[in-house]
């Protein structure tokens, strides 16, 4: 669950031109995951961790890699 919480923190602090250039990210739904464990983790549905993680996480594992890489977006300099 952390990692969902701090993938969603960082979601929530991406620029909105990087989000509109990224439209298959699910930005907001990584970030209303995180408010969800965090603000109501009596009530999470482990299940539902684990088919986000294998089916939803795919775009934004592709976006971290692409940002990670040497030659940086223009938007990141």
């Amino acid at each position: 669950m952390w990692h969902f919480t701090v993938l969603g923190e960082a979601a929530g602090q991406v620029p909105p031109e990087v989000k509109d250039a990224h439209p298959k990210v699910a930005w907001r739904a990584a970030t209303r995951l995180r408010n969800r464990i965090v603000h109501g983790y009596w009530d999470i549905d482990v299940e539902t961790l684990v088919a986000t993680a294998a089916d939803d996480l795919a775009p934004m594992i592709v976006f971290t890699e692409e940002f990670a890489s040497p030659s940086l977006p223009s938007w990141r300099k």
